[in-house]
């Protein structure tokens, strides 16, 4: 995700240092993906583009009735 980021912070509509991964934001994200909840991080980019940077845990340790994406996947490539 760190470096989906780097690879945007270019075309970022702000300098505000908020949307900046910095070492807290990295261990809140490692924090949450350890207890196996699903992390998103989402940009503004110059004009009406926005982009969304995501990790999914399976299972889900938030909500255990949702099903793995990559099982659906699984399911349509057979």
């Amino acid at each position: 995700m760190a470096d989906q980021y780097k690879a945007i912070q270019h075309e970022l509509d702000t300098d505000s240092p908020y949307w900046k991964p910095t070492e807290e934001r990295y261990a809140a994200a490692i924090h949450d993906l350890s207890l196996g909840r699903d992390i998103t991080w989402n940009y503004h980019l110059r004009g009406d583009t926005r982009v969304f940077v995501a990790a999914v845990c399976c299972p889900n340790g938030w909500e255990d009735t949702l099903r793995c994406p990559l099982d659906a996947l699984a399911v349509h490539q057979t």
